[in-house]
């Protein structure tokens, strides 16, 4: 089956804690009792992607901006050669 949106997860938390039981929310909105049983030992909004950390820091990547704009010829540089 397919994922839960943040509605639908939402709308599982507050029927559950409504006083429903999982069994009646799986019936009537048509998830899997798994489904349900999931959604409510995890958080509503789920946590964003961490990714790969930048190998810069901030301040290196605007001074790297800097000299990029700052002449004609270093915005037409290679990559290799910046």
């Amino acid at each position: 089956r397919k994922q839960l949106n943040r509605d639908q997860r939402l709308m599982v938390h507050t029927l559950y804690n409504a006083g429903h039981t999982q069994k009646w929310i799986s019936t009537h909105l048509n998830f899997t009792l798994r489904q349900v049983q999931y959604v409510l030992t995890v958080p509503v909004t789920p946590k964003s992607r961490t990714g790969r950390p930048s190998l810069l820091s901030t301040e290196q990547v605007q001074e790297l901006i800097l000299f990029i704009r700052s002449s004609k010829a270093t915005r037409q540089m290679s990559y290799i050669n910046l």
